[in-house]
């Protein structure tokens, strides 16, 4: 048995996700997973002021501002990487303590995805 490091790329970072959109195509003779990770966004548009005397200003305390997603990455992959993918992320979810999985709706039995054999009958 060997040991197969895990090491950063160059361009590695954390970034926080809200939300993710999943599309899927076929290119030629494959098919792929567009996986884009996304965040909500609150964006400040004005604020109402008034003028001081003498100079300056004071905000009134009306703010207005729009929400929005902003993409924060999109990972592309086949839908076998996409599958281990999801059964990565079963897997940590299912090793949640009971309470906890209860705090976000998981159920307590969560178990990975067995992928099917081609050729294998059902």
């Amino acid at each position: 048995m060997a040991k197969l490091p895990h090491v950063r790329s160059s361009s590695y970072r954390t970034a926080v996700i809200d939300s993710a959109i999943c599309v899927q195509f076929a290119q030629g003779a494959s098919d792929r997973l567009l996986i884009s990770f996304t965040r909500l966004d609150v964006i400040t548009t004005e604020e109402e002021i008034a003028d001081l005397p003498g100079g300056g200003f004071r905000s009134t305390g009306q703010i207005e501002s729009h929400s929005q997603k902003s993409f924060e990455f999109t990972a592309d992959m086949s839908p076998d990487k996409a599958l281990g993918v999801a059964n990565a992320i079963i897997q940590a979810l299912g090793k949640f303590p009971p309470e906890r999985k209860a705090v976000y709706g998981i159920p307590d039995n969560i178990a990975p995805i067995q992928p099917v054999t081609i050729g294998s009958a059902s």
